[in-house]
């Protein structure tokens, strides 16, 4: 009744009456008759509305214009809405902060999501000025505990009811599960999270470490829910006192190989549907994105890499079996790896993090698993080659700390990963103009620079490496430097021959058939100036320079190397040697 009488007031006044009423109640004893400061309900323009716009008064004088009649102009549509000014940003802020009850937490979560869901980085700045981040990090903080506190309720009136009659009696007008209410929360902060590189760099300083440790949480739970009924039993078993959410109904977590596209996506549907107390498919989504928006501010990677739990929990959601993980939480998993590996502080440490290089190195091999082998879709094989990218990435720029050049090639299939990558070019599924070419090509760009990396090793890797596979990566450098469209990918497959050279590896690459041949051919090509023909013939010639300064003049092809040398020496116009990137780097 209270606020039925203020209704005409504005904002800040509101907001003042409010105070006083709250300071009357506090000397009556009296809390209960305080209101709950209430939001104008939010308008926004859909996409059919028209407006009408009355012409100037030179437009009635010039007569352009009939008295009596306007102009109806269509608005364009929007791909986002954001809605207008009356519910500004610091009133849903402050809203968020009073709400408590369930009821109000709902609505004002709600006018929250609505406010923050655009695209413009200036308003979401300023959502981080006025203290959104903090907001939305204690209410979730919030949620979490009442959660737990249900949980344990439930869990002590377990006993009483059997199976079904706990999973029906479980979630009543009062004690229902919490699960929308965070999938809310975590999607508001996800959206406020989409400002400036700067401002997340801000507020990471201010909420970070108390984020994390959140969506972790959130993260880990999910995982345990969504495994099948035999592995999510023993997870129930084993994390007894942490698990906070309701068992779920089990029947429907895993889906048939056998089923086709169409099937699958029903199940999955019809397994959100039953579980939708305890299960929301943005979760996993959501939260990964978060850390991602985290992972842009260089200055924060080094303190996200030693988190506890962070890089083991991406690798689970990259590992996980379940066809209920989404994609894209896979995806935005792998992008966090390779932002979080680009930090020379964490490089060493993410190398020797157990199953790591394992788990990037099955995503770039997805064709040995047979489930994965023949995509039934074309989304399918667009995500299997995206993750394929990704982790090739983190692998590059892993790759580039001395200290992980020899614990990298002796982690199993690795290099022959690199070579798979670096030979696909084309794809049955390619020209349809999803950029399909376009991962391919970055997935050969990242395998090379890799290859490159670990090359600059010692002379004993550089032995080894000449030797893997009885030949197969020299094969598969030659491949790639001689069909290979694209200059990038040419320019470091020479220079991984560059770095192989050495005293001991001299002889092996001499002898390799046709790579004199074609060092000679690139060298000896038309030099333009600023032109990438220049770049690969300096860098065939330095690499042949390289072979005669590590063979010995007792060796069976030192002749040969002299003859094309000499070649060479004679055809080129200048011996004057460019500089040119050999050595190791990350990206």
């Amino acid at each position: 009744h209270v606020f039925k009488q203020k209704k005409y007031l504005s904002a800040p006044a509101l907001m003042r009456s409010f105070q006083d009423d709250m300071a009357e109640a506090m000397l009556d004893q009296d809390y209960s008759s305080v209101p709950i400061p209430q939001l104008p309900l939010p308008t926004t323009i859909s996409y059919n509305e028209t407006r009408e716009t009355t012409l100037t008064w030179k437009d009635h004088v010039d007569g352009n214009k009939m008295p009596g009649k306007s102009v109806v102009i269509n608005e364009p549509p929007y791909k986002r809405q954001r809605v207008t000014p009356a519910t500004s940003t610091r009133q849903v802020i402050e809203v968020l902060n009073f709400c408590v009850v369930r009821t109000d937490r709902e609505a004002a979560i709600a006018s929250v999501c609505e406010s923050f869901d655009h695209n413009v980085e200036a308003y979401h700045n300023e959502e981080i000025d006025y203290g959104a981040d903090a907001a939305l990090c204690k209410h979730l903080a919030l949620l979490l505990l009442k959660e737990s506190n249900e949980a344990q309720r439930m869990k002590s009136n377990k006993k009483k009811f059997n199976q079904d009659d706990y999973r029906a009696n479980s979630h009543d007008g009062t004690s229902k599960g919490y699960t929308e209410e965070i999938s809310r929360t975590v999607e508001a902060l996800e959206m406020v999270y989409r400002c400036s590189a700067n401002y997340v760099s801000s507020s990471f300083t201010r909420v970070g470490l108390e984020i994390l440790p959140l969506l972790l949480g959130i993260i880990n739970k999910e995982l345990c829910c969504l495994k099948d009924s035999s592995s999510s039993e023993q997870c129930e078993d084993v994390n007894t006192e942490e698990d906070v959410r309701p068992k779920r109904t089990t029947s429907d977590s895993t889906l048939d190989s056998t089923m086709s596209g169409s099937e699958k996506k029903s199940q999955k549907e019809n397994f959100y549907v039953s579980n939708q107390n305890t299960s929301s498919p943005n979760l996993l989504r959501k939260c990964t994105k978060i850390i991602g928006h985290f992972a842009r501010v260089g200055s924060a990677t080094e303190t996200m890499a030693y988190h506890p739990d962070l890089l083991s929990t991406l690798k689970n959601i990259i590992d996980s079996q379940s066809d209920f993980v989404p994609s894209e939480a896979r995806l935005n998993s792998l992008w966090i790896i390779a932002n979080l590996a680009c930090n020379t502080e964490n490089m060493v440490m993410m190398a020797c993090t157990p199953g790591l290089m394992d788990t990037l190195v099955k995503q770039c091999r997805f064709n040995d698993d047979k489930r994965l082998k023949h995509p039934e879709s074309f989304s399918d094989y667009i995500h299997l080659i995206r993750a394929q990218s990704i982790a090739a990435r983190a692998m590059l720029n892993l790759s580039w700390a001395p200290e992980n050049k020899i614990p990298m090639f002796e982690v199993d299939n690795l290099v022959d990963s690199l070579i798979t990558m670096l030979l696909t070019r084309t794809s049955e599924w390619g020209g349809r103009g999803h950029g399909v070419s376009t991962f391919l090509l970055q997935s050969r760009r990242h395998a090379s620079g890799a290859l490159r990396n670990l090359a600059a090793a010692p002379r004993r890797n550089k032995f080894h490496l000449c030797k893997h596979g009885n030949g197969s990566l020299l094969n598969s450098l030659l491949d790639a430097a001689r069909n290979d469209p694209d200059t990038s990918v040419k320019t470091r497959v020479l220079a991984t021959l560059h770095n192989l050279t050495c005293a001991d590896s001299a002889e092996i690459l001499i002898s390799e058939p046709g790579l004199l041949d074609l060092l000679s051919e690139l060298a000896t090509a038309n030099e333009t100036t600023g032109n990438t023909e220049d770049e690969l013939g300096t860098l065939a010639f330095r690499t042949l320079r390289t072979m005669e300064k590590a063979a010995s003049s007792d060796m069976s092809c030192h002749d040969s190397l002299q003859k094309v040398l000499n070649e060479v020496s004679a055809t080129r116009n200048s011996t004057v040697l460019k500089p040119v990137k050999t050595e190791s780097s990350a990206e």
